[in-house]
């Protein structure tokens, strides 16, 4: 499956060169941005409690299985906005709302998820023990209890499959990082939809850990 709508190579925001596709406002709490009933707070300050201002929503909500893109468009908002280590909220601004954050410090929270926090909310996971599928709204401040080295053994909710036959909305993860295969390409490399650290932010970029002995490939179970 392909989800081209790549904004070209190069599109760049605070001083970060992404290939994006688009982005689409889709998730839990579409019909409150529909009626403009929900207000998002302006951008703070590096040093403020972004979060603690912008995050409001709280808890997930339960759902059948989902299908690979109904989760992919949920989440795809976080593309071109910013990093936040330990973090998993966003809002739809296409701006790092809280740039220059000290690399690999929690506090103050600022804007974006982390490489395993985007796994975490777009894979929908609810537990390890069970393929039952959460939807938690961009706005929600969470992570979940993984880390990237967490996608390299199976559990219930997800299974290790060979590098050669993963394919769209499954990982590649190492010991200290984890991404979501958004495109195969055809020369052993793949577009991947990741959260890749405070510099790049959140995006979509051609990488060849397919190849790469220090990534395993996982899967998620239970989609639709």
């Amino acid at each position: 499956m392909s989800y081209r709508r790549r904004k070209g190579i190069g599109h760049r925001r605070s001083g970060r060169a992404v290939e994006s596709t688009g982005k689409r406002t889709l998730g839990v709490g579409a019909a409150l941005l529909a009626s403009g009933a929900m207000v998002v707070a302006g951008a703070a300050p590096a040093e403020a409690d972004w979060a603690g201002d912008n995050c409001w929503f709280t808890g997930g909500s339960s759902y059948p299985p989902q299908t690979k893109g109904d989760m992919f468009l949920r989440n795809y908002s976080a593309v071109n906005e910013g990093y936040h280590w330990g973090g998993g909220c966003w809002n739809n601004n296409e701006t790092d709302d809280s740039p220059n954050e000290q690399e690999e410090t929690f506090s103050p929270r600022g804007e974006g998820p982390d490489c395993s926090g985007l796994v975490f909310k777009t894979w929908g996971i609810t537990s390890a023990d069970t393929t039952a599928f959460t939807i938690y709204h961009n706005l929600y401040f969470i992570h979940g209890p993984y880390q990237a080295s967490s996608y390299r053994s199976a559990t219930t909710a997800w299974k290790t499959v060979a590098n050669q036959d993963a394919t769209f909305m499954d990982v590649f993860a190492s010991t200290g990082h984890v991404g979501l295969v958004y495109q195969v390409n055809g020369d052993g490399t793949d577009y991947m939809f990741e959260a890749k650290d405070e510099a790049r932010g959140t995006g979509v970029w051609s990488r060849n850990y397919r190849s790469s002995g220090s990534y395993t490939a996982a899967a998620r179970n239970g989609w639709a």
